[in-house]
């Protein structure tokens, strides 16, 4: 049995990165029963990689949020640039 963190929980749902699944996780929690996680009193926060697994082909990959997600990618854009 493994043990996941949020990086990798994004990755699973096709997210850009472990912040990004954090502003969406009590949403998919509430709406549409994301698996919890591992109930301790210690961070970081970890998911049993099979039940993200078993989520993921039930109920497909959450949608992007079309205003957040462009926006963090240019920003990433312009400081490559600006180092170019």
């Amino acid at each position: 049995m493994a043990f996941i963190g949020k990086d990798e929980v994004a990755k699973k749902l096709g997210l850009l990165d472990g912040t990004a699944f954090l502003r969406r996780r009590e949403r998919l929690q509430a709406k549409h029963d994301f698996p919890l996680p591992m109930p301790t009193q210690r961070r970081p926060l970890l998911w049993r990689s099979e039940e993200i697994d078993t989520w993921v082909k039930a109920n497909g990959k959450p949608e992007i949020d079309k205003e957040v997600q462009p926006a963090r990618i240019n920003g990433a854009l312009l400081r490559y640039a600006a180092t170019a």
